[in-house]
């Protein structure tokens, strides 16, 4: 920019100089063309000495600001990055379990819900076949033998699935078939059995020597021993397939095959889950031949 203003001022000087020797009306020695001239030239020479001088340094930027904000905000995004992920964390180890939980005891019911109308189409399937057969003649259908099932009391979640299959099990290893399972309790889990294809006095009878095997030592039918496992397993239960009750509670385990004329008694399913002690006094009271205390059996491994 100083070049362009002193080339400007040159020709200025030289246009003025032309100017006051072409111009006959005024002398070259007009004083003030003189010293009109003059002061160009002093501004010119000014200029060339501006020129010879080094230009002065550009003064620094202060950047130590701008990266000091750029740091803090980068550890400001590492820290809601760092805090984002440990709320992630957080919901999976608190609700992903709970909800994997949820889903597996809707699946487990929905499962228990299709079974029990499977095994409820096939009885009332039979029953019309009887009635079909009876009104052609066949004379009257020969009565299904049916008892009273339970398994319940204080087991925790994870351990109900297991002592429900081993209790169908041991009822399977006596010749009985499920016909209707209901869950039930909130407080104290249960679930009541209608079981058939064994009458009650030949179920007796197997209960009565089981007592006997159980008395001169370890369980000797792999699905019994499942069954008092599963139960030894809990802090306090209920097992009834039939005329036999299996009771469990803090360092007891017994098992009794009650008179066939105690099954008449109507008892609510919950009351026997809800007071198993009161299951447990009663048997106390049996006679020793329908009478097995196992409080000091200990479970092996079932394949032992």
């Amino acid at each position: 920019m100083t070049t362009v203003v002193l080339i400007l001022l040159c020709l200025a000087i030289a246009g003025r100089e032309l100017y006051l020797a072409f111009d006959r009306r005024r002398p070259v020695t007009d004083p003030v063309a003189a010293a009109e001239i003059a002061a160009l030239r002093g501004r010119v020479a000014e200029l060339e000495a501006a020129l010879e001088r080094p230009a002065p340094a550009p003064a620094p930027v202060d950047v130590e600001p701008v990266e000091r904000r750029l740091a803090e905000a980068e550890a400001a995004l590492r820290a809601a990055d760092a805090r984002i992920t440990s709320l992630v964390e957080q919901v999976n180890e608190r609700l992903v379990p709970e909800v994997n939980d949820r889903l597996a005891e809707q699946r487990d019911l929905a499962d228990r819900l299709a079974a029990d109308v499977a095994r409820l189409r096939r009885q009332v399937r039979r029953r019309l076949e009887d009635a079909v057969a009876a009104s052609l003649g066949a004379g009257p259908a020969e009565p299904v033998n049916m008892v009273h099932g339970l398994v319940g009391g204080r087991v925790p979640a994870d351990r109900r699935p297991p002592l429900t299959e081993a209790y169908e099990g041991c009822a399977a290893a006596f010749g009985l078939q499920v016909e209707l399972a209901e869950p039930g309790g909130e407080r104290r889990w249960h679930t009541r059995y209608f079981l058939s294809g064994a009458g009650p006095r030949e179920l007796e009878r197997d209960f009565l020597g089981m007592l006997c095997e159980l008395r001169e030592g370890a369980p000797q039918r792999r699905a019994v021993r499942a069954l008092l496992t599963g139960l030894h397993g809990v802090q306090e239960g209920v097992a009834q397939i039939g005329p036999l009750y299996v009771v469990r509670l803090p360092q007891v385990l017994l098992c009794g095959v009650p008179p066939l004329a105690e099954l008449l008694r109507r008892e609510q399913p919950a009351a026997a889950v809800r007071d198993p002690r009161a299951v447990a006094d009663r048997l106390r009271e049996l006679p020793q031949d329908r009478l097995c205390d196992l409080s000091d059996w200990r479970p092996r491994p079932l394949g032992a």
